[in-house]
């Protein structure tokens, strides 16, 4: 058997021992690989070719479950989770909460409060105001967002059209129909309306029953309106009560 010198070995002390030199520091554990070269094992505080850097993740410097990474031999790198911030994801993120509207969330490095960075287009706290409607450009209706050219649409109120719902839509006094049984609407000359009712009914809107009529009295008697607001019939002879 052969007594080989270092770092030969084998039965006839024609293979190269990798390991013999002992290249791994601190502790690591050297293994032969098949191609006649080595590989080394570290401990859990090194890394490297030859375990040679101390592992600055090894601590776990990272706080609430942040990812450790190394970027040089005396720097590293925590990725944190969505919930938390900071170099070592020590602080609570302020934005963990979606509240921007229509923009990003964003950490205030003085004041370490939530602050949010809005699209083209939008403003406010929330991101929730759109810049075109700023001025209030919609006069009798709401502003909302839109594709076309102003950035903006106004969705107009009850009685209102135009690009602004600054034209109200004409209606005369008797487009309603306020006259009932039959009447007959006509416009005054104030823009009001009187009715022209049928035999059978008296009224402003011909909403009542002629006494007159109902009770079968002369001609030459005419309903007149109490102070109750009823009709009685009244007559210039032979009253009929």
């Amino acid at each position: 058997m052969c007594n080989c010198p270092s770092p030969l070995t084998g039965p006839t002390c024609l293979t190269i021992n990798s390991c013999g030199s002992q290249p791994c520091l601190n502790s690591g554990t050297c293994v032969t690989t098949s191609n006649g070269l080595y590989t080394c094992l570290c401990p859990t505080n090194f890394i490297g070719t030859y375990c040679q850097t101390y592992n600055l993740c090894a601590s776990n410097p990272c706080l609430n479950n942040g990812t450790c990474t190394m970027l040089t031999t005396s720097t590293i790198s925590c990725t944190c989770s969505i919930t938390y911030y900071g170099n070592q994801c020590q602080y609570l993120n302020p934005c963990r909460n979606p509240i921007c509207i229509h923009g990003v969330c964003q950490v205030n490095s003085l004041s370490l409060t939530a602050q949010c960075a809005c699209y083209a287009g939008w403003t406010g706290t929330y991101c929730d105001v759109l810049i075109a409607c700023l001025s209030n450009p919609c006069i009798y209706g709401t502003c909302v967002s839109s594709s076309s050219s102003s950035g903006y649409i106004c969705n107009c109120i009850t009685g209102y059209y135009g690009l602004q719902c600054q034209y109200p839509i004409n209606q005369t006094a008797c487009q309603s129909n306020p006259c009932l049984n039959g009447g007959t609407c006509q416009l005054t000359a104030t823009n009001g309306y009187m009715c022209s009712c049928p035999a059978y009914y008296v009224g402003t809107n011909c909403q009542y029953i002629n006494p007159c009529l109902a009770i079968g009295s002369p001609s030459s008697c005419q309903p007149v309106l109490t102070s109750s607001g009823n009709y009685t019939c009244s007559c210039t002879t032979n009253p009929v009560n």
